[in-house]
């Protein structure tokens, strides 16, 4: 799982294969314009000294306005309660992993990327902030970016409109979760009977 959002972002370049963005092959992409169409909520979010600003907006391209409602919506509320220039220290250190993992949410919801990677991106959030969350970005990104979750928890991707089942760094099965469903010998089934 690990090595496909490493793919997708060029950190490792892919031996065989490739993707599309657009249409286009990412590996004849320059780049940064690359980096710049693609946002990432990873499992082990790691922020920098800074501010909640600075955080969520890196490059000041965004009125705090903006940044104010993205980390609304990220449901930071409890944290931010208003102040953008509240500290933020090495690695996230004065945060929970949680809050640093809504921080990370903010920063997707701010910006206008058309490819949302989430690696495990709620797995350090309670059930109830989790739920909220997926609500957003059902409603908020999902409208205007593909996400591409990686996921262990199956409720995090009941949604989804095509599942892809790993085993053995393989594709098991690959579907609509409704069509793996009905298959109960298929390994996405199997997964989903075991997790109730």
């Amino acid at each position: 799982k690990s090595t496909l959002g490493l793919a997708v972002f060029r950190l490792v370049e892919a031996d065989a294969g490739g993707f599309r963005l657009g249409g286009v092959p990412t590996d004849e992409m320059d780049l940064r314009a690359l980096r710049e169409r693609l946002a990432a909520v990873p499992q082990d979010p790691q922020l920098f000294e800074g501010t909640l600003r600075t955080n969520v907006d890196p490059f000041g391209a965004y009125d705090d306005a903006a940044v104010a409602e993205a980390l609304q919506k990220a449901r930071c509320s409890s944290f931010f309660a208003g102040y953008l220039d509240a500290r933020v220290d090495e690695g996230g250190a004065n945060l929970s992993a949680g809050e640093r993992q809504l921080l990370c949410f903010a920063r997707v919801l701010l910006r206008s990327a058309c490819l949302v990677l989430l690696d495990e991106a709620t797995s350090s959030i309670d059930s109830t902030t989790d739920a909220q969350i997926q609500a957003v970005l059902r409603s908020e990104v999902a409208a205007k970016a593909t996400l591409l979750v990686i996921a262990h928890r199956i409720r995090t991707i009941e949604t989804s409109d095509v599942v892809l089942v790993l085993a053995d760094g393989k594709a098991a099965e690959f579907g609509p979760p409704a069509d793996l469903l009905a298959r109960p010998d298929g390994p996405f089934a199997r997964l989903v009977a075991s997790s109730h």
